[in-house]
């Protein structure tokens, strides 16, 4: 069965499945912020040809050029700035955000933590970690990233993914050039383009001339 996106406010998110002439509801409870995501039945899909990171040139500053499946995040916040540190040791990275309630301007530190030549995780000093697959990247103009978790009950499984759209420069719109890689890219995974919605960038303190 095909993956469905859901954009709107819900306190609960049901998944139907019809299997073996019965309805199976999976019910998410208590979800009570405004939530977009792409769901599909089964396990998570896997992702081939993903790029082989090289940290080295992959580290330095990122903004957050579009995102799905991270609407609460996009709805409350602005301005989503990376900032990836090497050492000889260990990766770290710094994300900003602003909030669009009062501009105010908060970060999230993380140490990066390697899974595999593919991805890693992102681990807050809370202890909380997150997964992170790059699918693809030049390195020098954007870069996908990619999540997916595994959810069953009843012996059926469900999965819930997201995706951010990075680039290397802070303006409002990317080159021509650039969207054209990017659409190029998302095509190669199996990724629609729509999907994604724009991250606000507009009156950001921690953006190069603002």
């Amino acid at each position: 069965m095909g993956k469905m996106i859901f954009k709107f406010p819900v306190l609960f998110t049901i998944l139907f499945n019809i299997k073996d002439a019965g309805i199976m509801i999976l019910m998410i409870i208590g979800i009570k912020m405004p939530i977009a995501t792409s769901m599909g039945t089964g396990k998570c899909p896997v992702m081939k040809n993903c790029t082989v990171l090289v940290w080295s040139n992959f580290q330095g500053i990122w903004y957050e050029y579009a995102s799905y499946g991270d609407y609460t995040t996009r709805s409350l916040y602005k301005c989503m700035k990376y900032t990836f540190s090497t050492t000889e040791t260990e990766v770290n990275a710094v994300r900003e955000f602003v909030s669009k309630w009062n501009d105010g301007l908060s970060s999230t530190n993380y140490e990066v933590q390697y899974d595999g030549f593919f991805d890693f995780i992102l681990k807050t000093e809370s202890g909380s970690e997150e997964k992170i697959w790059v699918l693809e990247t030049d390195y020098n103009n954007f870069a996908i990233l990619w999540t997916c978790y595994d959810y069953g009950a009843l012996g059926e499984y469900f999965y819930m993914e997201s995706s951010w759209i990075l680039t290397r420069t802070s303006k409002e719109y990317a080159a021509v050039d650039v969207e054209i890689k990017i659409d190029e890219a998302l095509k190669r995974h199996s990724i629609e383009r729509i999907s994604y919605d724009p991250v606000e960038r507009e009156d950001c303190p921690n953006y190069p001339n603002n």
